[in-house]
């Protein structure tokens, strides 16, 4: 009956998380059309995702799981200083990349967006963009960090829901930002690290009711 309940309520968000993409993506065709800027935006909306399989949901996160499950059938206490040190030293290693990233953020799109090479303005473009949007590789390296710690203690709702938020906090820009910020396109852009701090405080709630940090 609870692995029933685990699978149901996975699924369920899931699907949901799936919906509200869809009118995420249904906001965002509404509102960036086709064109130098609606392609200048996904090319910053992808880029913290591509290096996202990397550090949140690569090998470093895949190491740590098991590590801290089998820690936590030992002492608790012991589980809780190990991710504390885990998510450190993942933080502190991520946040220099992203600094780093930031700095040559030009040169980093003329290479993974080689089609951009004839269009300097869509070029500036995409780089501006992508270093609003670049922050929330670090901030969705902590949410896949909390998750495994959730998913661990066998909470597997509040990780589910978390992707529902980035949806509906972009669908929330396009209009909440809409008296201080008159490009859509930056716009969505803010949204993404905003929901990003959003799912860590959202977790953090979680890992809290179960005395974890």
């Amino acid at each position: 009956m609870s692995l029933l309940k685990s699978i149901t309520t996975f699924g369920g968000w899931t699907l949901i998380s799936r919906l509200t993409g869809f009118c995420r993506d249904v906001v965002l065709a509404n509102y960036l059309g086709a064109g130098v800027v609606s392609d200048a935006f996904f090319v910053s909306f992808k880029l913290p995702n591509l290096f996202r399989s990397l550090f949140a949901e690569g090998a470093f996160s895949a190491a740590f799981v098991p590590i801290f499950s089998q820690k936590l059938l030992e002492s608790k206490h012991d589980a809780v200083k190990f991710a504390a040190a885990a998510i450190s030293v993942l933080a502190a290693f991520v946040g220099v990349f992203v600094i780093l990233m930031e700095i040559i953020m030009p040169a980093v799109v003329m290479l993974l967006a080689p089609g951009f090479a004839d269009e300097p303005d869509k070029i500036s473009l995409a780089a501006s963009l992508t270093r609003v949007t670049f922050p929330f590789l670090l901030l969705v390296s902590i949410v896949s960090f909390q998750s495994g710690i959730l998913n661990s203690l066998g909470k597997f709702a509040a990780p589910a829901a978390a992707p529902v938020i980035l949806n509906l906090t972009m669908i929330a820009s396009a209009f909440a930002f809409m008296p201080f910020i008159n490009t859509p396109a930056y716009r969505f852009a803010l949204a993404i690290p905003l929901a990003g701090i959003l799912e860590v405080l959202w977790l953090g709630y979680f890992l809290k009711k179960e005395n974890i940090f």
